[in-house]
Formats: C-alpha cells, structure tokens, sequence
C-alpha cells in the first residue's frame, strides 16, 4: 500500500513540476517575444529621430535661405523706392516748371485780351458765330498761350463748353460795348447758327434754345468780374428790348 501511495505522489509531483516548467518556457517565451518587439520598437523609433533630426536641419537651411532672400528683396526694394523717389522727385519739379512756363504765357495771354481770370469776353466761333464767354483761371495744359473760356451758353444737358482762343480776336465786355455785344450774341440770325452745332439738342425747340441763351448770356455778364461795373438794371432793359425784337 505504502509503495501504490508513493508512486502516485511521485507522479503527481512530477506531473507539477513539468506544469511549471512548461509554463515557466512559455513565460521566457513571451519574455523574449516581447523584449523582441521592443527592441524593435526601439529601432524604429531611433529611424524615426534621425529622420526627424534630417527634417529640422532641412527646415533650419531653408529658414536660412529665406532669411537670406527676404534680406535680398528688401535691399532690392528699397533700391526701387530711392530710384522710384527720384523720379517722382524729378517729374514733380518737371511739371512745376512746366507750370510755371505756362503760367507765364497765361499771363501774356491774359495782357493780349486785355483781360483777366474771370473776366468776361466776347469769342468768335468758326462760322461767323459769337457768344459770351468768361475766361477761366487755369490755362489749357495743351496750349497755354491762347485764353482759355467757357462759354455761357451750355451744350444740350447743360453740359458746359470749354475752349481756347486767340487772345487777339476776342472782345472784352464793358459798359461802352455791351449794348452792341448782345445785340450780335442774340439777334436771331447768330442763334440760330448756335442752335445748329453739333453739341445743342436737336429735339430742342428754337423758341426754348432762344429763352436759355438769352437767360445764360445775361447771367454770365452780371456775374463775371470785368462786367461788375455794367448796371445790371441796363444790361435787363437791353436784353428785353432784343426779346421782343425776335420773331
């Protein structure tokens, strides 16, 4: 009975000791696995900080590059600006002296009509036609010397014409002349070829186109500055005798 008993706890023993050995092999085993891995993990993650490494050495030389080309661009720019400046510089003092010359042939101008910035003046047009018209203040750029006017009686729309003269063939408005000067400016005849240019309306009737010349004409020598010694009272009274002159 004794040696049944043994052999039996001999065995069980036995059948312990190779349960732990077993799961002892298998613990190593996947000790190692593990340990592999991580080894592996390790490698890879080595890989991974030299390419990070080479990337951040990339960016810093092309930070350098940028740094060196925005230094460049800038140097360049501000060579632009300083050449840039001195043509402005060169075409400003161009155009002041520009200014300057045609002031001074306004000025002759002014002297050859005998009158002055603001002044009011008879004008003759191409086609034997005549208008007041009152002498601005600044000369045409495009030619300096001749007097440069608007004339009082507006285009179609209102719309104002503006023109250059020779100083020689206009006529200054005075108290001795304005009577004979609208009588030229509004008699029918002179009118109706001021009608008939290209920059009046035609669907304007003749009767309405008479009424506005007449209206404009009159303000114009009341209110410009070589005619504010003309009575105004006198300058109505003439003009409404040439109205009812009109057919």
């Amino acid at each position: 009975m004794q040696d049944g008993s043994g052999a039996a706890l001999g065995n069980a023993v036995t059948r312990a000791v190779d349960s732990l050995s077993t799961a002892l092999n298998t613990e190593k085993a996947e000790h190692a696995k593990t340990k592999t891995e991580l080894e592996r993990t390790k490698a890879k993650l080595a890989e991974r900080e030299t390419e990070l490494r080479q990337v951040q050495a990339q960016l810093a030389a092309e930070t350098d590059e940028h740094a060196r080309t925005t230094t460049k661009l800038n140097q360049t720019n501000a060579k632009l600006a300083e050449r840039e400046t001195g043509a402005a510089k060169r075409k400003r003092e161009e155009k002041q002296e520009q200014g300057a010359v045609d002031l001074t042939c306004y000025s002759t101008a002014l002297l050859a009509g005998k009158t002055s910035a603001g002044g009011c003046v008879l004008v003759p047009w191409t086609g034997e036609m005549k208008s007041i018209a009152w002498v601005l203040k600044a000369p045409d750029p495009t030619n300096p010397s001749w007097l440069h006017v608007e004339c009082s009686i507006k285009a179609a729309k209102n719309v104002p014409i503006v023109e250059t003269f020779n100083p020689r063939l206009v006529v200054p408005v005075t108290p001795d002349n304005i009577r004979t000067l609208l009588e030229e400016v509004l008699a029918p005849e002179n009118l109706r070829k001021l009608k008939n240019t290209p920059d009046q309306d035609p669907a304007e009737s003749e009767a309405a186109f008479f009424k506005r010349a007449l209206l404009q004409t009159t303000a114009s020598v009341k209110g410009r500055s070589n005619a504010r010694d003309i009575d105004g009272a006198l300058v109505d009274s003439i003009v409404a005798v040439i109205e009812r002159s009109w057919p």
